[in-house]
């Protein structure tokens, strides 16, 4: 009998069943664990494989891709779909990125989970390209990007779309596709990481809304890059987002012509405006021409302001017609930092409502109602300046010991009266409507009057020892209408302008130089103390004027209405119920006298001839030569005016001597006045 050849039966018994061939017969099928091995598109089955437990893999050797009976599918490759498929539970690598191309769909099955901790680009435009019911779960970890690519335009059904699901605080959804979309579907009710718009390929006449993203929240940041010649226009209700980054485009809070209601921006952290490119950075309240409307815009801020250079907030596209009121609220609830370096165009109120501080890091513009309700708005060393109607004031108050406070309103504006902590270092008043002050207020270092009155009522307004107070004149003046004064410093020697008036149409300035520093308070009035006596006729102005320090002085007031000369102009004193007058220069409208007692003072004209009237006429000598004037023995004030009766020169000395330019001049020591030729 013929022996066995055993190692060739060994050899066929391996290559039947070895592991390999067991492999190589697999059949795989559709509920199957799935996972790719290789880039390529969904439909390849070249780039899967399949097992049935998960633990051991297998090639696709039957044409099988996976579908929504899968047990799981695991993308950890870049992948493309250019096709529709049915999607059960799934995962995406972190590092992967799927692409949904022109022609492909994604539906989701019904209770299953999708987990993405890649990148989904989305390149199809159609609001069905990724579908998913209520029943379906999707996540976006950490770090995992929707990138919606696709051209979206205004065609129905091709307006782009964000599917709905669960969004890490620190994943994205970035829109970059839209061209004339005027609405991306999918963003009601989402709580998203961080969103970024950056369309420039949008067109000029498209507004881009996202009216359908109602009571979502972004818990990142909110970035919009660009809007390309179009518009974003966030048009409901309310919006919270933890951080607002723009750094080009439009973007506006409201873009409907009419109705009522509200319409919120709640930004939780910083709000950021910036122009980094070419094109404009703006934000808007309303991008819409307002034909009806009673909606009140507002851009809550919880964090700090930073506006960049030629970025804007402006308050309206179009016109307005209705109540379309627009407000910044600082509303944080520590401390916030105003740096504003942008244009802020139209009306827009500010409200400060933070217990601890709002502080102005740069010069700030408020050009609607500003609100006080709570906390302190510090200007450290900037300047506020407020072009609007209305100051209110809660329980806040404005802090201005350091910086200026900076007037350019057209209508009359009252600082309440628990505005403002201490004093203001710099009062600006550079607007025709003027200030009215509510309280006793101190300048401590300059006010400065261009433009408007500052009415005073019974309020004192007090110029600090060592502060200055320039400009003055009948288009900016202060009002003295009640009981307040105007108080100040007067150095010794020299002059001291005082733009009182009894009225906003009445100015009637004060100018002194005292022999000593004094301490003065003027208030204007229209009230004579006493019916003038016989032989005098008084215009109907009264300067009520003290002196700390009363000294001989050289006085000038000038009435806003003045009466004729009959045969000596005048100075009067009102005191102990009595009139007593000195005899005055008059240049124009101006009366001038050398006075040593201070009360209530009125100007006017007598009938009386001059050996009748007080005077203090002081004799003196004057002479020039070669472009030089010399006085001598001039005792009191001695004042140079030119022709058109402006001061030049104001001293007291009893002999000195003055280089002019050739002129006629008008020397006055005490009631001697000459003429001389230089």
């Amino acid at each position: 009998m013929k022996k066995l050849n055993y190692p060739f039966l060994t050899t066929i018994f391996l290559a039947l069943f070895s592991v390999p061939a067991l492999y190589a017969q697999y059949t795989n099928v559709a509920t199957d664990y799935w996972r790719t091995k290789n880039t390529g598109d969904w439909a390849t089955p070249a780039i899967w494989e399949s097992s049935p437990d998960g633990t051991t893999w297998y090639d696709v050797s039957n044409g099988l891709v996976p579908d929504s009976t899968a047990t799981n599918v695991l993308i950890q490759h870049n992948i493309s779909i250019s096709t529709a498929i049915t999607l059960g539970k799934g995962s995406l690598n972190a590092g992967t990125t799927t692409t949904l191309a022109t022609t492909g769909f994604i539906t989701l099955a019904k209770k299953k989970t999708l987990t993405v901790n890649g990148t989904i680009e989305n390149q199809n435009p159609s609001t069905t390209s990724f579908a998913n019911s209520a029943l379906t779960t999707i996540s976006f970890g950490a770090g995992s990007t929707y990138l919606l690519s696709a051209v979206c335009t205004s065609t129905t059904g091709n307006t782009g779309m964000v599917p709905t699901g669960t969004y890490n605080t620190t994943s994205n959804i970035s829109i970059t596709g839209v061209t004339t979309s005027t609405g991306i579907a999918g963003l009601s009710g989402l709580t998203m990481g961080n969103l970024t718009y950056n369309c420039p390929n949008q067109t000029a006449t498209t507004v881009c809304s996202v009216g359908g993203w109602s009571a979502s929240t972004v818990n990142g940041t909110f970035t919009i890059a660009s809007t390309g010649a179009g518009k974003l226009s966030l048009s409901s209700t309310k919006y919270i987002v933890n951080t607002y980054n723009q750094t080009g485009g439009t973007v506006a809070i409201c873009a409907v012509s009419s109705g009522t209601g509200n319409r919120i921006l709640q930004v939780n952290g910083n709000f950021n405006l910036e122009k980094t490119t070419a094109s404009s950075s703006t934000f808007y309240f309303t991008n819409a021409t307002v034909t009806s409307a009673n909606i009140k815009g507002y851009l809550q801020l919880l964090g700090d302001m930073n506006v960049g250079s030629g970025a804007t907030i402006a308050a309206i596209v179009g016109t307005q017609a209705g109540n379309h009121y627009r407000c910044i609220m600082f509303c944080g609830t520590s401390a916030q930092t105003v740096t504003f370096n942008g244009t802020k165009t139209g009306v827009i109120s500010d409200t400060i409502t933070n217990n601890t501080s709002v502080t102005l890091a740069t010069n700030y513009t408020a050009t609607g109602r500003l609100a006080l309700m709570k906390g302190t708005l510090a200007l450290s060393t900037n300047t506020l300046s407020y072009s609007g109607s209305s100051i209110f004031c809660s329980a806040g108050v404005i802090n201005a010991t350091t910086g200026t406070i900076n007037f350019t309103n057209t209508i009359a504006v009252t600082i309440p009266a628990s505005a403002v902590s201490g004093s203001i270092a710099n009062l600006s008043v550079n607007g025709a409507g003027g200030v009215i002050l509510g309280a006793n207020t101190t300048i401590s270092n300059a006010l400065t009057l261009t433009s408007g009155l500052v009415t005073l009522g019974a309020n004192n307004l007090t110029i600090a020892s060592g502060a200055t107070l320039s400009g003055g004149s009948s288009a900016s003046y202060i009002v003295t209408d009640g009981t307040g004064v105007l108080a100040c410093n007067a150095p010794a020697q020299t002059l001291t302008y005082l733009p009182v008036g009894a009225s906003a149409s009445s100015y009637d300035p004060a100018q002194l130089t005292p022999t000593e520093a004094s301490n003065l308070t003027v208030n204007v009035g229209t009230t004579l103390p006493a019916t003038a006596p016989n032989g005098y006729t008084y215009n109907n102005k009264v300067w009520t004027i003290t002196s700390k320090t009363p000294s001989e002085t050289a006085l000038s007031l000038t009435p806003s209405s003045d009466i004729s000369t009959q045969v000596r102009d005048i100075i009067g004193i009102f005191a102990n119920n009595d009139y007593s007058n000195e005899a005055a220069a008059k240049s124009t409208s101006t009366y001038t006298a050398t006075v040593s007692t201070f009360g209530q003072f009125v100007t006017g004209t007598s009938s009386l001839s001059t050996e009748n009237i007080n005077t203090k006429a002081e004799k003196f000598s004057l002479y020039s030569h070669h472009g030089m004037l010399t006085i001598s023995n001039a005792t009191g004030v001695v004042s140079i005016c030119n022709v058109a009766g402006e001061t030049i020169q104001q001293q007291i000395n009893d002999s000195f001597s003055i280089a002019l330019k050739p002129g006629i001049y008008i020397v006055r020591v005490g009631n001697d006045v000459r003429k001389v030729i230089i």
